[in-house]
């Protein structure tokens, strides 16, 4: 049996990423796998008309992707979220749709500041010394 497992994939306007993690004891993980494909979502994106077709197809294969990478690996959970384009698209709705069709994952859009928090704790997660110099 496989150590306990979790996922995170991060859909911006630019780049998907993924991280497989393992937890550690407190709120530590190791990560185990790291990948990123550059999709471009936000490209020919339209405030009127919202996400490129053509940008969501490839957005969608490469999440496609991802699922095919974490069905073996005993993922307890996987936590995934869309960033920047996603919050402003009139259509992001049939790209949530799409994404739960084609991969299982249930994609959450998040807000401005919670994106910045978890960029934040992201850096600070990633500093070896986390003292402030004096």
């Amino acid at each position: 049996m496989l150590p306990v497992r979790l996922a995170s994939i991060d859909v911006g306007s630019n780049t998907v990423r993924l991280l497989l993690a393992q937890p550690l004891l407190g709120q530590t993980f190791r990560p185990l796998r790291v990948e990123r494909i550059i999709t471009r979502l936000g490209g020919n994106f339209s405030s009127r008309k919202g996400l490129d077709k053509l940008s969501m197809e490839r957005t969608v294969e490469a999440l496609r992707s991802f699922a095919e990478v974490l069905e073996g690996e005993g993922v307890e959970k996987i936590f995934a979220v869309g960033t920047g384009v996603l919050r402003k698209a009139r259509n992001r709705s049939a790209f949530i749709k799409a994404v739960r069709a084609q991969t299982g994952f249930s994609l959450r859009i998040i807000s401005g500041r919670e994106e910045a928090r978890a960029m934040a704790r992201g850096v600070l997660g990633s500093l070896k010394d986390r003292t402030t110099p004096g």
